[in-house]
């Protein structure tokens, strides 16, 4: 691939690192040089973390790519090796200034997380380009390679920047969940599957919205999007906060109802059938062929496209319908009956391939925040 098209691919890494470092800076000044020597710092670390991780995988033979039945091999090689080690590279440039009392808050933290996943996103494209011919399938790949860089380290930046404080602890914890998610992310996209790489799309915009939502949250700015609603927007509802988010999943008052837990699960399972039915009528209606979605090739998109819709639009129409029947005040029993129905997909799924319950659990985080926010209207309607 060309160098300068290579270089363009890249260009969203530090356009978005560009947007969070601004709307950081615009409650507190933040020092320019300081941003730009993690950026410059996490390219240095996070290309020889690479060159580490090319060795070890030449040395162990594995390989991150699902080829035959080696599903479960490029599950441990990116769970144990990749992931691990391209998160540990970016705590090492961002883990001075913890140490000098630079993050001065989770925002700071959050920031310095994010600007070290854009040096290492950058490096990790140009170096993933080299040799690879361009066609969809790459662009693709290398493209939705860039957000789970900025969102794992900006997850784990958030809680950084907490310092010493009661819930500086949960460092962590952040950190294991964000090689979590960056390890099963990057199984999806690295798997050379075009299945596999586009059931990662809807998790890489899950990341986004959660990212908005949170910086929204943290550095509110008046006269901002989020403070003037106009037009078509006014009747649309609020999105809703972390913080509401938070408060909607606790325990209320009275005891978690198990019962509403399992009918939720039940009303998740009927709400998809309906749902995936709707949406092979649809098909039929636009003549698309649905014994293309066992190809490997671009004609398995149209298909793929509108079973995967119809399976995420259930969760937060189910999640909506059990939080008003069971007139509950939180999101708590709604998401943990998405979680059974989640299983239970991911159950079935495993009878036909090892990639159908990758699929799953891609998906699957993605669900659970939209049967969370479905419950969350159904809870404040």
């Amino acid at each position: 691939m060309n160098l300068g098209f290579a270089i363009l691919l890249a260009l969203p890494a530090p356009i978005l690192g560009a947007l969070v470092w601004r709307r950081v800076g615009s409650l507190r000044p933040v020092s320019s040089r300081v941003v730009l020597a993690v950026v410059a710092a996490s390219a240095l670390v996070g290309g020889l973390a690479l060159y580490v991780e090319r060795l070890l995988l030449r040395f162990t033979d594995l390989s991150l790519q699902i080829q035959g039945g080696n599903a479960a091999t490029a599950a441990l090689a990116t769970f144990l090796l990749a992931a691990p080690l391209e998160e540990a590279a970016k705590v090492a440039c961002v883990w001075p200034l913890y140490a000098t009392g630079r993050l001065l808050s989770p925002r700071v933290g959050l920031l310095y997380g994010v600007a070290a996943g854009v040096g290492l996103s950058v490096v990790e494209l140009l170096s993933l380009s080299r040799g690879l011919e361009l066609n969809g399938l790459v662009l693709a790949q290398l493209s939705l390679g860039i957000p789970v860089q900025l969102f794992a380290s900006g997850l784990w930046g958030y809680w950084l920047g907490r310092g010493d404080r009661p819930r500086g602890k949960w460092f962590r914890v952040a950190w294991l969940l964000a090689v979590g998610i960056h390890g099963l992310y990057a199984l999806l996209i690295s798997s050379g599957a075009p299945k596999l790489v586009a059931s990662a799309l809807p998790l890489a915009l899950s990341m986004g919205g959660t990212g908005w939502i949170a910086l929204r949250d943290m550095t509110p700015i008046e006269g901002s999007i989020g403070h003037e609603r106009r037009g078509i927007l006014r009747s649309l509802p609020e999105p809703p906060s972390l913080r509401a988010m938070r408060r909607a999943l606790r325990r209320s008052d009275r005891p978690i109802m198990l019962h509403w837990i399992l009918i939720g699960g039940l009303v998740t399972l009927g709400v998809m059938l309906v749902c995936v039915a709707g949406a092979v009528w649809l098909g039929h209606e636009l003549a698309i062929d649905f014994s293309h979605a066992e190809s490997s090739g671009p004609e398995a998109g149209a298909p793929l496209f509108l079973l995967g819709s119809a399976v995420l639009l259930s969760f937060p129409l189910a999640g909506f319908l059990v939080a008003r029947a069971s007139a509950a005040t939180s999101v708590l029993e709604p998401a943990l009956g998405a979680c059974i129905a989640i299983v239970l997909l991911a159950l079935t799924l495993s009878v036909s391939t090892s990639s159908g319950v990758l699929m799953s659990l891609g998906l699957a985080p993605v669900a659970f925040l939209l049967a969370c926010v479905g419950a969350w209207f159904g809870t404040s309607g």
